[in-house]
């Protein structure tokens, strides 16, 4: 006599699943016996990787409800931006990724929850003697995680926090290289002026530059006693935005011109004619190029 019944599919799937069984159950053995994937999941929907994090599908909440929706969406981002040559002006971008979190997800989560459930039990099957003592593993296992669901999004949020903050500075740094390299057409104006008359020019006007400058973060650009001051523009960084950062010239010993950024000491002396204007130079030093700072 057979003192231990054949354990069923069922039984380890029902041990397995723990909360709302009775939804996933039909569903497993249907999987199971077909070859059909596809059925809809309300609280994948509703939830998207926090329904992945409560069923203990670490992996698939990082990578299925976040990198790939984030992937989405930045590379329509970049697809618009490169065909209108513009950032974008609505919502439109984010419909691939909305369609994958909300639409795609949910069609496959019960199967992929199927997938791991499956491979959990293969799993305890290649380490225990028999299905009763598989069954009786995945009965003690946890099923789901109310944990995770809370912690996950913290982590979440924290590193948008942070990777934000330093974004941002980083987005500061880089305009403002960008309006450095641009206005190197103004500083040779600057060292020409000098050179021919031997006085740093008054005003821009006494510089003779008169090049247009094509960058979208300057709003003004003044010069006093040869010391080149910009002020930033609405487009630029909300950091930077209304500051100012000059480029102070000094005479180095051959004669030569050096240029000092932002807080940087004076690398020359001053001129014989007398120093050249005050740096009035107001962005965080948080958000300089290193050589400004």
């Amino acid at each position: 006599m057979n003192d231990h019944p054949e354990i069923t599919k069922e039984q380890l799937y029902r041990a397995a699943v723990g909360p709302n069984v009775d939804f996933y159950i039909p569903k497993f053995l249907t999987f199971e016996n077909s070859e059909s994937r596809r059925s809809w999941n309300w609280a994948a929907a509703l939830f998207g990787p926090i329904w992945f994090l409560y069923r203990r599908m670490f992996v698939f909440a990082l990578v299925l409800g976040i990198l790939a929706p984030a992937f989405f969406y930045w590379m329509c981002d970049v697809a618009i931006g490169v065909v209108l040559r513009a950032s974008p002006q609505s919502g439109l971008w984010s419909v691939p990724s909305l369609v994958f979190q909300c639409l795609l997800i949910p069609i496959y989560a019960n199967y992929l929850y199927f997938s791991t459930v499956e491979k959990r039990i293969g799993s305890l099957r290649e380490k225990l003697p028999d299905d009763g003592a598989v069954l009786q593993a995945v009965a003690n296992s946890r099923h789901t995680s109310v944990l995770a669901c809370v912690v996950g999004p913290l982590i979440v949020a924290g590193v948008f926090v942070v990777g934000t903050y330093f974004g941002s500075n980083q987005e500061g740094a880089i305009q403002i290289s960008a309006v450095l390299a641009e206005i190197s057409g103004v500083q040779s104006a600057v060292v020409k002026s000098y050179m021919a008359n031997h006085i740093w020019p008054e005003r821009a006007s006494d510089s003779g530059f008169r090049e247009a400058i094509h960058t979208p973060y300057i709003d003004s650009l003044n010069i006093d006693r040869g010391t080149i001051t910009v002020r930033f523009g609405n487009q630029a960084s909300p950091l930077i935005s209304g500051r100012l950062v000059s480029l102070r010239p000094s005479v180095a010993e051959t004669g030569a011109i050096l240029w000092s950024c932002g807080y940087a000491s004076q690398k020359g002396k001053d001129a014989a004619s007398g120093p050249s204007g005050t740096d009035l130079t107001n962005v965080d030093r948080r958000y300089l190029p290193s050589k400004c700072r």
